[in-house]
């Protein structure tokens, strides 16, 4: 047996390698193919094809054989990937005619995966062998259209895992819900509603549905695995019991197909090669393997006209890939050899005997068969047979049945056409049968057999359905009113006879209502009418409305058509509107007007109310005034109205504005109207060929036509019933004869009598159901509304309602008064109506109103505004608020055209930077939406200033909005209301919105750009419609690159608008209902390619920095005007959160010292230029993140600051470029000094605070100003820094800069971006001299640089060296420090600096700690943090990086120990380091301490950058909090660095500041109370770290719940002895002084004594210690006697009264 296998396993490989090497001849098999290939036809095999490879490989193959190769998606999955299917066909644009649809499905559990490979395999199969003329491939594409499905179930196989062979788990097996899609399909079994049938499936299981109902499949195959085996239907039984078989009609025949499978697979045949198998032959029924309810192959046969096997093709549902060149040589020629299986048993066309068109959704059965498949829309069918002789039956309405005997020989396909009569030119006799005449033509191994076809003959067609003898004569009204009250009386529980007025002669128009409840309007029952005779002298409609009657109150409980209307439905039948005009008509007028009219000579039809015109006769004729009341008090669903004198269905509209006949008048509903008319004629056997009345010229293509098309009517009455009620009414012309022969009359009920019923039957289909509200009560009066239709209903009395729609889905909404609306997704069938109820919400918009909108009344209009409406409500806001708003019109050339309100804060100074927002709302007339968006915005902007809304009024101070509600104000007015979309593009691009051309011609696009241009706005949106999504450029499809410059910009302007939407970013497009491929998100317009010459994209290329983005808000371009609240409500908050984007970015102005404007400054941002505005102004747009900004000139200092842009903020950027001079600068006494101090404090107050540190020797005031510019406001604690003029007289050029520093930080607060990033960041402390008494007078003559002595001198007035003071000691006795260090030494420590700068002279460097020798020694870690900042000084300042000019000192880049420069103990540098929170350094400014002043101006000029580069380093290093475990702060806590003795302390808030250069630390926390925390942290750069302590809660070293413990135990100890001593004494007690004994359950204890006993003392004690920690019994309190004598003295009664008795709650 092995040998045998070997064998074949090579057979196969001679197969494999041929066709790698070209040849795809499947029956060469003398090559050996190599099954461990990883290259097949230029495909790689190597791997599995995910989703996006096989989207690529369909679109290249595409792309290479455009004629052979397409693909498509028939819906999406769960997570929105394509259902892709590839058609693979000779002509694969256009199905041949009768060639047979086939179709494999793949990978349907996700996680069986080799069928999704064999259809890759398979696709490039058949390409690559029909391109080289393989035969048998060439012969099955010609004459097949291919479907290849790879996968169903592409969400599943993204998450099943290679080599999981059983799928256990979350494999992937169902689809993202979790959902089996092969248990997901309707079940056979169950008698299902169609409501049932939709409900509850997965969007993977619709799609497939409806692509199987839709197309005329014939096989299909279902690839599966985990088994070797084909399973053929049914796949359940009604019992769903496994082991039963459950055979279809056509077992055999699927045996058959099962075998061709398994015969022609490498090894299913077999049967037995996955453990626990057993198939003979590779084969099984799905339901005796194991029951599988709602799958699908017994959907396709149950539900389609296909016949589908499954395969299962593996015995591991997910192989390594290695194994799939084997999968594929095994299954080659089994999924060919199926496929051609699609070529056998019968074929044909069912046609129309007379005109040899094909009939569609004809049924075609075979008679020894109970299964049936139906014709497709050319009216083909195929029929899969197993050889043998069978009966074809054809049956369809309107139609004799069609017979046809035919044989099926093997291997061959036999044509059978079958010819169907319509019923009225049925034969009356049999027909005679006819030998077969058979016309072979073989094409390869398929035969065609052509044959005839009998007919079965219908015996008295008139007279079918009645009960009694029809009247085929002409009825006079007296005839007339006979005959209904004859009815009436005779079916009195079947009908009302009533009128609904008189004619002009008085004649009754009287009406028969035909129902199972007459004169009851039914919840839920349509109710139709039937209008006949409306001219007197067009008859049919009168006597066939008669025999109708007649008809179906014969054949109620009988026949079941005419029992179902009745029962379903309310039936109003008016034989003769017209009763006067047809006594004065004469029998046999052909085409004549006696009669037409009523007795007032008037046309009825010509005189209801018209849209366009005034009709001819104004006066409203009596007829027409009850038809119209009659209309009116009954809520009609459908209606015809029934004329003579031609032979067609027509529909509305009857007429057009132009008066002019031949012009397609359309009406909203125009596809649903087509549908009906279609519905009478193609029941009718002559109406739908078209060429009526043998007129050479008149061609009514299928039979209907439009009314105006015909010829224009004004003043109809079925145009008047679609505008003025629910009613659908079409006019059926029945006749070519006008008053034909009464002989003629049963002809034409036979004619016309499936018609009749057919169209009735239309008032059951679209959608129906009941509109409640809240509590369950119908709402009458509603209104429904369809998205894209401009015409809505509504509901009757009892709250149900009926609207007649096309099949497909719909967007329904409700709306009634004081009610939210309702909308739903709907999916209209092609049979009956489908149920759907609303529930209304009681309407919370005047809630919302007042929440939200200010209570704008205005805003909750339901309709639109024209364009004086529009102006003079923007004219009104002007009025009202002129403070904010102003009226731009025909104040220039281009506001005469386009009208602007402006909306912001007057400013009164020159200088008006704010950012320019405008706002368009009509640039497309088609798409008024915005329009009332953009005035509601003005309107609410107005009413949030005026009510003194903070983030309005601030968004009108700090912005300039433009609000351009209509620009097309001309294609406003002639646009169409309710239309959704436009028939084609150009008339898109025909609008102001398309006219952007290089070259504009319009002139409100001219003006438009005008307005741009003079604005120069910095952001733009236009509100638009067509969808709901968000569109930035391109436009232009040819735009390349597709991307621009600002792509990140409109990305988050796009996205401010779209995240405050309610549906624009949500997974299930909203549009998608009105148009399957509706956008949605946020996309370049090009990718669109429909917007040419657009506003967007002119902006983009002519217009510089001005951003245009666009917002398209509804689904229609024109919706109905009572969503325009919903849309309200929808965009407010998006159009508010675009305004506020549009600050997101930098702004500011440049100025010199002076303050006057730089208008030679040049600004980049990143590199790339700004063009600067009036008064030298700029605003830039930047998405968020680090930016650098750059500002030079050629005279001035050049500036760059890092800035970092948050979202919907705005960056304050302004620039003070200072003089490339030197300052002068004076030396300042120590009143000057304090003079300079106040006033400095007194101009800069707000941001700044004077105070005194201490005072010195001398009694002189040390003082510090702090620069706080968050002072008072909500803002995160911020490390301070202090910035200090030196220690004495060799000090005073340090005092001078620090002067000068804490000026110009004041002065360029908001003036210069890095001075107001700096003071953001940081609390800075300036302090001009520690020793004011060392520095209180100025210099007399300062010393010559030449001779000036490099010497310090830091003492204070009484002689004291302070420098060498800062010695903090361990003794508590009293400071005998000098007044200053005492003060100074507070001060650090109250303040806890992060950071600090000493100024000093004598020297020159930065020096760091230690200035004492005997602390030489420096480790890291703040070591390289030292070093880090002098360095960052020293490059700054242009200090020596090497060597010192002073002393010949060796600096490391410009940084030593201050040891090295001035070695000493007791310095302020080191006290800093080792007792406070502050890292400090001394910067030795120069060699001479008290330079000339005129060199002051050149000290300040060189240390300026080098103060302002140390403020910006106060972040450097870690941050963060500490809380305890509840987030509460945590004041006073410790945090170290591991390796260093420096400590800094966590101030308010809990924060701390932690300099330290990048690198990993270990910090720890201690606080009293708390357990000590460590973490490990990396310093990247201003990291925060958060401490949490967990409190210490142990006592005398022990956890607090183990002292409880123990002590409570000990306690308890305690009292445990006590209580038994004191027992045992009180026993005592009573036996020597009592004789008493206890009576049983007391446990009294008893003292005679009138004091309180000892034992009782204690047991007192013993009590109240244990009183919360015991619990209490419950007591007696019984009386005790005496048991020794009888004495009333000692019969004493004693009660216990320290233990109090338990009170029981």
């Amino acid at each position: 047996m092995g040998d045998v296998v070997l064998w074949q396993t090579l057979l196969v490989s001679l197969s494999f390698v041929t066709l790698i090497s070209g040849n795809s001849t499947l029956s060469s098999s003398h090559v050996k193919e190599d099954v461990n290939a990883t290259f097949l036809d230029n495909l790689d095999t190597s791997k599995y094809h995910h989703y996006e490879d096989i989207v690529t490989l369909a679109k290249s193959l595409k792309e290479q054989h455009p004629h052979l190769v397409d693909f498509y998606s028939i819906g999406q999955s769960v997570q929105s990937r394509d259902l892709l299917v590839i058609k693979i066909s000779e002509n694969v644009q256009e199905r041949g005619h009768m060639e047979p649809m086939f179709k494999y499905v793949a990978n349907m559990h996700g996680d069986e995966t080799v069928g999704r490979e064999l259809m890759v395999y398979l696709t490039h199969y058949l390409i690559n062998s029909y391109v080289n003329n393989d035969p048998r491939v060439v012969r099955l594409l010609n004459n097949t259209e291919i479907h290849l499905m790879p996968s169903m179930n592409p969400d599943g196989f993204e998450m099943a895992k290679e080599g999981n062979c059983n799928g256990f788990g979350r494999s992937g097996r169902e689809n993202a819900n979790g959902v089996d899609l092969n248990r997901n399909f309707p079940s056979q079994w169950k008698l299902l509603s169609e409501k049932e049938i939709y409900s509850n499936r997965e969007p993977e299981t619709l799609a497939v549905m409806s692509w199987i109902v839709n197309n005329p499949f014939v096989l299909s195959g279902n690839l599966h695995g985990g088994s070797v085996v084909a399973s053929y239907p049914f796949d359940d039984t009604s019992r769903h019991t496994d082991g039963f078989e459950s055979k279809t009609p056509d077992d055999n025949l699927f045996r058959y197909l099962a075998t061709v499978y398994a015969s022609n697979h490498g090894t299913m045949s077999r049967g037995n090669l996955c453990p626990g198998d057993n198939f003979p032959g590779g084969i099984t029924n799905g339901a005796y393997w194991y029951d599988v309810e709602g799958g699908m192959q017994d959907f396709n046969y149950a539900f389609g006209s296909c016949a589908e096997v499954t395969f299962e093709l593996s015995c591991c549902k997910y192989p390594g890939r290695s194994n799939l060149p084997s999968e594929w040589i095994n299954n080659r020629e089994s999924l060919m050899s199926f496929m051609e299986m699609v070529h056998m048993g019968a074929k044909g066309v069912v046609m129309d005997a007379d005109s040899g068109e094909g009939l569609e959704g004809i049924s075609v059965s075979v008679e020894e068969l109970n299964y049936n498949v139906t014709t497709s829309r050319l009216g083909e069918y195929w029929r899969l047979l197993m050889p043998g002789n069978y009966t074809l039956i054809a049956r369809g309405y309107g139609y004799d049945t069609a017979v046809q005997e035919v044989s099926i020989v093997n291997g061959t396909v036999s044509q059978v056409d079958l010819k169907m009569k319509r019923l009225a030119e049925a034969a009356t006799v049999l027909a005679s049968s006819e030998s077969p005449i058979a016309a072979t033509s073989e094409e390869g191994t398929h035969t065609t057999t052509t044959i005839s076809t009998t007919t079965v003959r219908v015996k008295k067609p008139e007279e079918e359905g009645f009960t009694t003898v029809p009247e085929f004569m002409y009825h006079h009204y007296h005839d007339l009113e006979a005959f209904m009250q004859k009815l009436a009386k005779r079916y009195s529980n079947l009908t009302r006879l009533y009128s609904v007025g008189t004619s002009v002669e008085g004649r009754e128009l009287y009406v028969m209502e035909i129902s199972d409840n007459p004169g009851v309007h039914e919840p839920g029952e349509p109710e139709f009418k039937y209008i006949g005779n409306m001219h007197g002298n067009e008859v049919i409609g009168r006597e066939t409305l008669l025999l109708l009657m007649q008809y179906l109150l014969d054949g109620y409980g009988t026949n079941e058509r005419a029992t179902r209307l009745i029962n379903s439905t309310r039936i109003h039948i008016m034989p003769t509107m017209n009763p006067d005009g047809f006594e004065a008509a004469r029998e046999g007028d052909v085409s004549g007007v006696l009669g037409r009219t009523n007795a007032n000579d008037i046309d009825l039809n010509r005189n209801f109310p018209d849209q366009f015109f005034r009709t001819q006769v104004e006066e409203r004729q009596p007829e027409t005034l009850a038809v119209m009341k009659w209309i009116k008090e009954y809520p009609f669903v459908l209606s015809a109205n029934l004329h003579g004198g031609s032979l067609v269905a027509n529909y509305p509209w009857d007429d057009n504005p132009q008066g002019r006949s031949g012009v397609y008048s359309k009406c909203p509903d125009d596809e649903v109207f087509k549908k009906l008319a279609k519905a009478y004629s193609f029941a009718h056997p002559r109406m739908p060929i078209g060429k009526p009345c043998s007129s050479p010229t008149v061609v009514f293509r299928d039979g209907i036509t439009n009314g105006a098309k015909w010829y224009s009517v004004s003043g109809g009455m079925q145009d008047w019933n679609y505008l003025n009620s629910n009613t659908f009414e079409i006019t059926v012309e029945m006749s070519c004869h006008k008053y034909p022969p009464a002989r003629d009359l049963a002809s034409y009920w036979m004619e016309n009598k499936n018609s009749l019923l057919s169209f009735m039957e239309q008032v059951h289909t679209g959608v129906k159901g009941f509109i409640f509200d809240e509590s369950g009560k119908p709402l009458s009066n509603a209104t429904v509304s369809v998205a894209g239709i401009d015409h809505s209903v509504m509901s009757a009395a009892d709250g149900d309602y009926w609207r007649l729609l096309v099949p497909g889905e719909h967007l329904v909404t409700v709306y009634a008064d004081g009610y939210e609306p309702s909308s739903k997704k709907i999916n209209v069938s092609y049979l009956w109506a489908v149920q759907e109820n609303f529930t209304l919400n009681l309407d919370d918009s005047p809630m919302w109103s007042a929440e939200e909108d200010f209570g704008v009344t205005e805003n909750l209009m339901n309709g639109y505004l024209n364009n004086s409406a529009l102006n003079a409500a923007m004219a009104n806001i002007e009025n009202q608020y002129m403070d904010i708003a102003e009226f731009l019109a025909n104040d220039s050339d281009w506001s005469m055209k386009v009208h602007v309100l402006q909306m912001g804060t007057k400013v009164e100074t020159d200088v008006d930077n704010r950012v320019r927002v405008m706002i368009f709302g009509g640039l497309y007339g088609a798409q008024p939406v915005g329009r009332e968006l953009v005035i509601r915005l003005a309107r609410h902007l107005a009413a949030g200033w005026a009510k003194k809304n903070r983030e309005i009024q601030k968004l009108l101070q700090d912005t300039q909005i433009f609000l351009v509600p209509a620009v097309d104000t001309i294609g406003f007015d002639s646009a169409e209301p309710g239309m959704c979309g436009y028939s084609k593009a150009s008339e898109l691009n025909k609008e102001v919105g398309g006219s952007f051309s290089p070259e504009i011609s319009n002139e409100y696009a001219e003006a438009t750009i005008a307005m741009l241009s003079q604005v120069k706005p910095h952001a733009v949106l236009s509100i638009e419609s067509g969808g709901i999504f968000m569109r930035f450029p391109h436009d232009d499809p040819s735009s390349n690159p597709p991307t621009t410059p600002y792509e990140a910009v409109f990305q988050f302007l796009t996205e401010a608008y779209a995240r405050a939407h309610p549906t624009m970013l949500k997974s299930e497009n909203p549009c998608k209902v009105l148009n399957k491929y509706a956008p949605s998100g946020i996309l370049h317009g090009q990718a669109l390619g429909v917007y040419k010459n657009s506003l967007l994209e002119y902006t983009n290329s002519n217009l510089q920095n001005v951003l245009m983005v666009s917002a398209h808000v509804s689904c229609c371009n024109y919706p109905d005007g009572r969503e325009l609240i919903t849309l309200w409500r929808q965009n407010k908050d998006s159009l508010l959160s675009f305004m506020h984007a549009a600050h997101q970015g930098v702004a500011g102005q440049v100025i010199d010292e002076q303050g006057h404007p730089v208008m030679s400054a040049n600004v980049q941002v990143d590199g790339k230029e700004l063009k600067l505005g009036d008064q030298a102004t700029f605003r830039k747009l930047l998405p968020t993140g680090s930016h650098t900004l750059q500002v030079t000139s050629s005279d001035l200092e050049n500036k760059t600051v890092n800035l970092v842009i948050e979202a919907h903020k705005e960056t304050l950027a302004s620039f003070t470029l200072d003089s490339l001079k030197d300052s002068v600068i004076a030396y300042h006494s120590y009143y000057g000094t304090e003079d300079y101090m106040r006033n400095l404090f007194s101009n800069f107050s707000e941001i700044s605070h004077l105070y005194s540190i201490g005072r010195s020797a001398q009694s002189r005031q040390i003082l510090a100003l702090e620069i706080d510019v968050t002072s008072g406001a909500k803002f995160p604690n911020r490390p301070s820094v202090a910035v200090i003029g030196g220690l004495g007289e060799s000090d005073r050029g340090g005092k001078e800069l620090v002067l000068e520093l804490t000026k110009y930080l004041l002065s360029h607060y908001d003036h210069d971006a890095a001075v107001s990033k700096i003071l953001k960041n940081a609390k800075v402390h300036l302090v001009p001299t520690l020793n004011p008494d060392g520095s209180a007078d100025i210099p007399k003559s300062p010393s010559k640089e030449p001779t000036c002595e490099s010497r310090i001198d830091t003492k204070n007035g009484n002689g004291v060296e302070l420098d060498s003071n800062f010695i903090v000691k361990d003794t508590e006795g009293e400071d005998s420090s000098p007044p200053e260090v005492s003060a100074v030494r507070k001060w650090m420590t109250d303040r806890k600096f992060s950071l600090a700068l000493i100024l000093r002279g004598g020297a020159q460097g930065v020096a760091v700690p230690y200035s004492d020798t005997h602390n030489s020694t420096f480790l890291s870690p703040d070591a390289k943090i030292f070093q880090y900042l002098g360095a960052v000084y020293s490059s700054a300042s242009g200090l020596p990086q090497e060597v010192s000019m002073c002393g010949n000192i060796n600096l490391v880049n410009g940084t030593t120990q201050d040891g090295v420069i001035h070695p000493h103990s007791g310095s302020l540098l080191d006290c800093f380091y080792e007792h406070s929170d502050t890292l400090a350094l001394n910067v030795y400014y120069g060699c001479c301490g008290t330079p000339e002043d005129k060199v002051l101006g050149h000290l300040w000029k060189q240390h300026k950058a080098g103060l302002l580069k140390f403020l910006t380093l106060s972040g450097v290093g870690a941050m963060g909090y500490v809380t305890d475990l509840y987030n509460a702060p945590l004041y006073g806590a410790k945090i170290s660095i591991e390796g260093s003795p420096h400590i800094v302390t966590s101030v308010d808030h809990g924060s701390w500041w932690r300099p330290l250069s990048p690198g990993v630390y270990t910090l720890s926390v201690q606080l009293d109370g708390y357990y000590e925390e460590t973490k490990l942290v990396q310093v990247m750069g201003g990291d925060l770290v958060v401490f949490k302590l967990k409190r210490d809660d142990r006592v005398m070293e022990l956890p607090r719940m183990v002292f409880i413990i123990l002590a409570g135990s000990v306690t308890l100890l305690l009292m445990v002895c006590c209580l038994c001593i004191a027992s045992i004494r009180s026993q005592a007690q009573r036996k020597k002084t009592y004789g008493f004994h206890q009576l049983s359950h007391s446990v009294d204890i008893f003292n005679d004594s009138s004091s309180a006993s000892e034992d009782e003392t204690e047991a007192k004690l013993l009590r109240e210690n244990t009183k919360s920690k015991m619990k209490k019994k419950r007591v007696s309190s019984l009386p005790y006697h005496d048991l020794v004598s009888s004495s009333s003295d000692e019969d004493e009664l004693f009660v216990k009264a320290s233990f109090p008795k338990k009170v029981q709650r």
